[in-house]
């Protein structure tokens, strides 16, 4: 065989190969990657979740306090910039012993809550935090409310952080009392 031949051959294959590749890929659905991130240092946590199709929020708690921040970055007439802050207080939420320092986890998930529109256009994020206090057993869903509308006008915006339910992840027993010299038999 001469030369030429194999390597028009080699390259008719590879145009074919290259081809087919095309046609797949044409064919073939588009499924959306969606990717979260969740970090924890010492008495602080961090997250990100979906709130809406092109925006996520981050998450910030503070373990000592329970202060619990979210963040939406978007666009202003500046550039970009924090659009909303949202704030809860998770403490409230945890029924702890007060002798118990609360152990927090915090993490993100995808939930398919009512997005008909609420109270003034608000809907629910398309995430939801969960967070858990396992000092007390216990944990919540939180749901950031998001307004499409008002956040494509580049305006800054402070709403609380919804707590949707709360739950038990474990039975805790109640601390036991320091007995007195005075109950002994």
């Amino acid at each position: 065989m001469s030369w030429n031949f194999q390597k028009s051959t080699a390259l008719l294959w590879l145009g074919l190969g290259l081809l087919a590749g095309l046609m797949v890929a044409g064919l073939w659905p588009s499924v959306p990657l969606h990717a979260v991130a969740s970090d924890k240092i010492d008495t602080f946590s961090m997250a990100t979740g979906a709130v809406d199709s092109e925006y996520e929020a981050v998450y910030f708690l503070d373990h000592l306090t329970g202060d619990l921040h979210a963040y939406v970055i978007g666009r202003m007439a500046s550039g970009f910039g924090v659009i909303q802050h949202c704030y809860r207080n998770v403490l409230q939420d945890f029924k702890a012993d007060g002798e118990k320092t609360p152990k927090f986890l915090m993490v993100t998930g995808l939930c398919d809550l009512n997005r008909s529109g609420g109270r003034g256009g608000n809907m629910p994020s398309r995430s939801i935090l969960y967070i858990a206090d396992v000092a007390s057993g216990q944990a919540g869903a939180y749901a950031l409310p998001f307004n499409t509308t008002q956040h494509n006008t580049g305006r800054y915006v402070e709403t609380p952080l919804a707590l949707i339910c709360g739950f038990p992840i474990r039975k805790v027993l109640a601390t036991p009392k320091k007995a007195k010299a005075s109950d002994a038999f």
